[in-house]
């Protein structure tokens, strides 16, 4: 997987576009550790689809 640093400058975030319980890195890596299964499962699911409709 490949990993980059991302600097955002002067940026603002709406409060209701907040991940409301993340008040700090490891709480938002947390979110993102606990969403990749879903997101494995759901490209499982298209690769599946794809190879049977062909």
């Amino acid at each position: 997987m490949q990993n980059a640093d991302i600097l955002l400058e002067d940026c603002v975030v709406a409060e209701e576009d907040r991940l409301q319980e993340a008040r700090t890195f490891r709480d938002t890596s947390d979110v993102l550790r606990l969403t990749r299964g879903g997101v494995a499962w759901g490209s499982v699911g298209c690769m599946m689809a794809a190879y049977r409709t062909r």
